[in-house]
């Protein structure tokens, strides 16, 4: 072997990644199995439809996940993350946009134990006034050291934009939306949308004898109850604009330019991935080498896609130096117009198919990142031949079908800017 040879480049055939197993745990409650790993661990995720689309008014669903843990009918807050801790396990809750998730990592042989737990929170949780109380008071003063964040304004400013104010994936919260919160709320809330049907995602080192106590502690957890509240139509008609936020005292400035874009299952999804690898989806993009690299500008600039259930949006983001924000505006627009008016040299596009197959790998390394994938693709009706055909395209891809697709999807004048600055 010449070790100063470097060994030959080749593209990847296929992905090795099978479908998870998909069982009932109960007549509510879906679970899809992804076992693997090495160590005698067990990560189980349960996911509720207790979003922000199911709220009565802001915050609600947010602030009763946080509180799942801060006391039950038997357990007190510490009481409880003492426990929880014994076992060496841990407990997290989450409200997403589409869902509210409830994360066991467990070690196997004490898999009863902290499903019971987690069982507490899910049927017990009694929120507790002074916990709520404090849980506000320090949101309050989060949201206030947020508010002189540029990147936090620019953020919240541009979802806003895109979605609408009133959207659930818009909306801005201010003090008053914390004050206006009661425990009362948060009850009525988890009565309403907790009982419902869950999907719960297993991964790690399991046996059939887990899942036999996994199934005897869901079955009785979730009875299908549908909440009769009418949810509201949030309609929104998206209009492309220019934003300006006036921040004082701040030292960078934040740019936040983007705009509604087609779902993960639409044709041009695959075309439209590769472009934003292009442009700003990983180290060595355009974005990174013009206005890190050659400008100086940023520490860092990136560009995304991201899906929800009820919307999908394109994004670049950066924090800039003030004094350069106009000049850093301008070379994204520069980027963009690249993307619309020359072709991909072949060394560039072949570099861009070799990091997105490798990356492709990454991220379906070990059990539990396999299942975030899945569940991914599971939440829009997609199975794991989305990558099948997301390979194919990446290996057979053009130059000029990627300028197609940058010219009907990237345009100039569909694009919102939010700048938060002094």
């Amino acid at each position: 072997m010449d070790r100063s040879l470097a060994p030959p480049i080749r593209l990847l055939e296929t992905i090795p990644f099978a479908e998870a197993k998909k069982i009932k745990l109960s007549k509510n409650v879906e679970a899809y199995l992804v076992a693997g790993g090495k160590k005698n661990i067990i990560r189980l995720q349960t996911f509720i439809k207790a979003s922000r689309w199911h709220e009565p008014k802001k915050l609600v669903a947010q602030i009763c996940a946080r509180m799942l843990k801060e006391g039950t009918k038997n357990y007190t807050a510490k009481a409880l993350a003492e426990k929880i801790d014994f076992y060496g396990a841990t407990i997290s809750t989450k409200a997403h946009y589409d869902y509210v998730s409830i994360t066991l990592y467990t070690l196997k042989k004490f898999l009863p134990q902290t499903l019971a737990l987690q069982n507490e929170i899910l049927t017990n949780a009694i929120f507790p006034e002074k916990e709520l109380n404090t849980i506000i008071n320090n949101s309050i003063q989060q949201l206030k050291v947020n508010l002189e964040k540029t990147d936090y304004i620019a953020s919240t400013g541009f979802l806003s934009e895109v979605f609408g104010a009133n959207h659930p994936y818009g909306y801005e919260v201010c003090q008053q939306d914390y004050e206006a919160l009661n425990t009362d709320n948060l009850k009525k809330f988890y009565q309403q949308h907790y009982p419902q049907s869950a999907k719960v995602y297993i991964s790690g080192k399991f046996d059939d004898g887990d899942i036999a106590i996994i199934q005897s502690n869901y079955g009785s957890l979730f009875n299908g109850y549908q909440s009769t509240i009418k949810l509201p139509n949030y309609e929104f008609v998206y209009h492309p604009t220019k934003k300006i936020i006036t921040t004082p005292n701040c030292l960078q400035a934040a740019i936040r330019v983007g705009g509604p874009t087609i779902a993960k299952t639409h044709a041009d999804r695959y075309c439209l991935n590769i472009l934003n690898i292009i442009i700003g989806g990983y180290f060595g993009s355009r974005l990174m080498k013009n206005i890190r690299e050659e400008k100086g500008y940023t520490y860092s600039i990136n560009s995304t896609i991201q899906s929800y259930l009820n919307g999908n949006y394109f994004l670049i983001s950066t924090e800039v130096g003030k004094d350069v924000c106009d000049a850093a505006v301008n070379e994204i627009f520069v980027e963009l117009k690249r993307l619309r008016t020359e072709p991909i040299g072949d060394s560039e596009l072949q570099l861009v198919k070799n990091y997105i197959c490798g990356a492709l790998l990454h991220l379906i390394d070990g059990p539990f990142k396999a299942t975030g994938v899945l569940k991914d693709l599971y939440d829009f009706g997609l199975d794991t031949r989305y990558f099948a055909n997301y390979i194919n395209k990446v290996k057979s891809v053009t130059a000029n079908e990627l300028l197609a697709c940058a010219q009907k999807y990237l345009k100039e004048e569909a694009l919102t800017q939010v700048i938060a600055r002094c």
